[in-house]
């Protein structure tokens, strides 16, 4: 087989396919990318008319909305100054500085007054003959009134639309209100922003079809909108001249016979005299980005022709990396779960922690790792990889170490990485001393971060094998850490409340029987009990309250908490207690002794029996016989006070 073995051969076999798959995939793109692009040149022709089209009908929309609005306004403020004025003297000064007030607002160019013998009161006080067409009697036939485009008297190459209405109502009309609106105004009123301001703007009155405004031609008022125009494929005559006659917007495209082309065309009813809003764009100008953006597609798709080469050529290379870092991301997932699942129950066996770093430890190819359990600022708790902690001399150095790592964190409160080249990076000036001290070379560090983002510990690798560029390792198995320490926690003082009394602070009769079960399998050789109970509560509570009652109980635990520190001291009940202690009967007899006195000198009043044996007597029994004599000593207490009614 040429030298080669059939294993080689199996293989320069596949990279031959693989390569010839390439460039078939590569030679297939590229005419893919020609059809494409043949294809896309005529999609973007028929999405640039549509395109087009959707912007002109909107803009037509706006323009339309704002053409009403504006004649709206002119109306309302014509008819407002009209019912202002009615009681006033149509020739005093107050109505002349009304109609300077009104002149020049919204669309009107001029205002006036016109008199039942057509003359005319101007804003500045002059009176003149009117030089319009109609006289007063005929505008007062129409009542208020919109007129349609026609020349200005004044100037025969204006042209306006004026709006009046009666002051006053028949039979006592004072006069007649007129404001005027030139067309040019009302032009340059609404500027027309589509398509880089290419776009014009007409407005059509359908009944005559001239156009009443003009922006293409520049003359308004007498221009045939149906001169000429040759509708383009496509759009139908018909539709239009319906929707004229109905007031339906549309949208068509004619030959305009001034420029030679056809222009793109949406139109919209006015509220005013039935007129059409048209705004229209020519097909040059449509297609001007088309043809702009066909050469671009036609460089594009030769660039993309030249990079697909490229990159199948990359593509094989990166593969490769690829699966060195997915594997990477599996083996980082696989010791995160680790991680995790090793903390899952961490709050009830606790040496889990250590196992978890350990795990860090393998990961990051460290000496030691640390976890510092911190409790208002200070560690509370330390946690090793290491069984024996080979850092300086044992475990108080570790412990020193752990506070300055704390201590820094506490100063930075961020992950780091540093070295013992540059320690700078050090916050806290203890921890710069160590790093010597202790031959630590590199370390890497982050905070644990609890509720509230309050600071509850730093986890630490030291001494890694390899400098590390990369925090991932610890700040992926941060959350976890940080749900441990707080399951502890949680636990811990679950476990508190359940075993300790709220009032006295003792242990509760849950921690009794806890201890009594113990017994069973694990006993000393020596059990001494005292047994109290303190005399006339349920009378003082009922005397005085229960926060007496309660003040009671505390003095005569406090009593006992002290007269036995090295014992276990229980409120089993609502007024009795049990110490549990290795003294000898004699010196658990004194000591309780003590305590009743000093219960005494706080004005209570306690019965003490006391009991002791060896492992060979049930823990019970001499709990029994220790009740059994303080029973007795209460007896002895109520006789000698002469009530035995408060015998209990």
């Amino acid at each position: 087989m040429n030298g080669l073995s059939m294993k080689e051969e199996i293989r320069l076999k596949k990279l031959s396919r693989q390569r010839f798959g390439i460039v078939f995939a590569t030679t297939g793109l590229i005419l893919v990318l020609t059809i494409g692009f043949l294809v896309a040149s005529n999609l973007l022709k028929a999405y640039s008319i549509n395109f087009c089209l959707q912007i002109l009908e909107q803009e037509a929309l706006n323009t339309k909305n704002n053409i009403d609005d504006q004649l709206s306004f002119f109306q309302n403020d014509m008819d407002i100054l009209a019912e202002i004025i009615q009681e006033e003297d149509l020739s005093s000064p107050h109505v002349q500085k009304l109609l300077k007030t009104f002149e020049d607002k919204n669309l009107i160019s001029r205002i006036g007054i016109m008199f039942p013998d057509n003359q005319i009161l101007l804003p500045n006080g002059e009176i003149k003959m009117s030089n319009g067409n109609r006289t007063f009697d005929e505008l007062i036939q129409d009542g208020p009134f919109l007129s349609n485009a026609e020349p200005d008297g004044a100037n025969s190459h204006n042209w306006i639309l004026y709006y009046t209405i009666p002051i006053g109502e028949q039979p006592d009309i004072k006069g007649l209100l007129f404001g005027v609106m030139e067309l040019n105004d009302i032009a340059h009123s609404f500027n027309i922003e589509v398509f880089d301001g290419e776009a014009d703007f007409y407005i059509m009155d359908p009944e005559n079809m001239n156009l009443v405004l003009d922006t293409l031609h520049g003359h308004p008022g007498h221009s045939d909108a149906t001169e000429g125009h040759q509708i383009k494929e496509g759009f139908y005559e018909e539709q239009i001249s319906y929707d004229f006659a109905h007031g339906h917007s549309g949208l068509t495209a004619y030959l305009s016979t001034s420029l030679n082309e056809y222009l793109y065309t949406s139109y919209e009813p006015l509220d005013v005299n039935h007129w059409f809003i048209m705004l229209s764009v020519p097909e040059s100008i449509v297609f001007d980005e088309a043809e702009y953006t066909k050469t671009v597609l036609f460089w594009l798709g030769i660039f993309e022709s030249i990079v697909l080469i490229i990159y199948f050529l990359w593509i094989l290379l990166r593969s490769k990396r690829e699966m060195k870092l997915k594997e990477y991301q599996i083996q980082h997932i696989h010791y995160m779960y680790n991680v995790q699942h090793i903390l899952f129950d961490a709050y009830r066996q606790q040496e889990n922690i250590s196992l978890s770093l350990k795990q860090i430890a393998a990961e990051t190819k460290a000496r030691s790792v640390l976890l510092a359990a911190i409790d208002n600022n200070k560690v509370c708790r330390i946690f090793s990889s290491q069984d024996s902690p080979s850092i300086g001399d044992g475990k108080q150095r570790e412990k020193q170490l752990a506070q300055a790592l704390a201590e820094d964190m506490l100063l930075r409160n961020t992950a780091y990485i540093a070295s013992a080249e540059n320690p700078l990076t050090c916050q806290d000036d203890n921890l710069k001393k160590m790093i010597s001290q202790f031959g630590i070379s590199q370390w890497m560090a982050i905070p644990i971060e609890g509720q509230a983002g309050r600071l509850i510990g730093v986890l630490a690798a030291i001494n890694t094998e390899h400098p590390w560029c990369d925090i991932t390792p610890l700040t992926s198995v941060a959350l976890s850490f940080s749900m441990a320490l707080y399951n502890i926690q949680a636990y811990q003082t679950i476990e508190k409340m359940g075993t300790t009394d709220s009032l006295t602070n003792l242990w509760n009769r849950n921690a009794y029987e806890q201890k009594m079960k113990q017994f069973e399998t694990v006993r000393p050789d020596r059990i001494t009990c005292v047994y109290a109970d303190a005399n006339g509560l349920h009378e003082l509570n009922n005397s005085q309250g229960h926060a007496a009652g309660d003040k009671m109980l505390q003095c005569v635990a406090n009593s006992l908490k002290d007269a036995f520190e090295n014992g276990s001291v229980f409120r089993i009940g609502g007024d009795e207690f049990l110490v549990i202690t290795d003294m000898e009967e004699e010196e658990a007899a004194a000591q309780a002794a003590a305590a009743k006195q000093n219960a005494q000198n706080n004005g209570y009043h306690v019965s003490i029996g006391t009991a002791s044996g060896d492992s060979a007597i049930p823990a019970i029994t001499i709990v029994k016989t220790a009740e059994k004599r303080m029973y007795e000593d209460k007896r002895l207490y109520y006789m000698g006070s002469r009530d035995r009614r408060q015998v209990r």
